[in-house]
Order: structure tokens, then sequence, then C-alpha cells
């Protein structure tokens, strides 16, 4: 769980930084905070929850890892707005696959064939407030 957090802090560091080397404006930056902060997840972690307790948690954190290391790649190592988008887009994936498996894998004392879909409901909800924080630091950004 320790890995998950570093390499989201680690993208939401870097996705500023580098939208603003490409020369971004604030909305920008805003919504690619939104998409590496997980905001696709609103649409996507109900679908990954579900995979993960039909399929196994295991797989879907190691897919969800493996996006999380292209994004940070693509994030880190580019000049492109449209790179920069798809890296975020990436990383957002990966939030939505790990994080609502790994609260699975951590609070399932019993096998629960719908742990990781209650887990994703709530990581939804959260989603949803982080979603506000970002497009309003967005705007605000833009009133400056």
């Amino acid at each position: 769980m320790g890995s998950y957090f570093v390499l989201t802090g680690v993208l939401q560091a870097f996705v500023p930084l580098r939208a603003s080397a490409i020369g971004a404006d604030g909305a920008i930056i805003g919504l690619l905070l939104v998409l590496a902060g997980g905001g696709i997840g609103l649409l996507t972690d109900m679908g990954f929850a579900a995979y993960a307790d039909a399929r196994g948690r295991d797989k879907v954190v190691f897919c969800g890892f493996a996006c999380g290391l292209i994004a940070i790649s693509l994030v880190a190592l580019n000049d492109s707005i449209v790179v920069l988008f798809i890296g975020c887009f990436l990383a957002g994936l990966c939030n939505s696959a790990v994080f609502d498996s790994l609260l699975a894998l951590l609070t399932t004392t019993k096998h629960h064939h719908s742990q990781a879909r209650t887990q994703g409901f709530n990581v939804s909800i959260q989603r949803c407030g982080a979603l506000i924080a970002a497009v309003m630091i967005g705007v605000r950004s833009e009133e400056r």
C-alpha cells in the first residue's frame, strides 16, 4: 500500500511541474490533476472492483501498478501536452485499479464476493470530493 501512495504522490508532484514547463494554463493543469488523481475513477472504479472480485485482486493490483509506472514515465519524460494527458489518464486508471483492490485485500478477513465493489463505492464517493477540489483549484488559478 505504501508503494501505491509513493507512486501517486510522485505523479501529483510531477504533473503540475511538467505541465507548467510545457506552458499549460491553470485550467489544463487542474484537468490533468483530476485525471491523474483518479477523476476517471468515477467511471471506472466499479468495473475494476467487479473484475477484481471475479478474477482476483492481485491481478488487478499488478496491472494497475504497471499502468502507474508507464504513466510516471510518460509524465516525467516528455515535452508534449498530448503525451502528458495520456500519462495522466493512465495514472487515473492506476488509481482506480489499485486503490479499490488494495483496500479489499487489506480489509477482507473472510472471502466475501463483493468486498471490492463495496470499497469501489467508498472510493468513488471520496473521488467526488477530490474532483470538486481539483476543479475549484483550476478555476481559482484562472482568476488570478
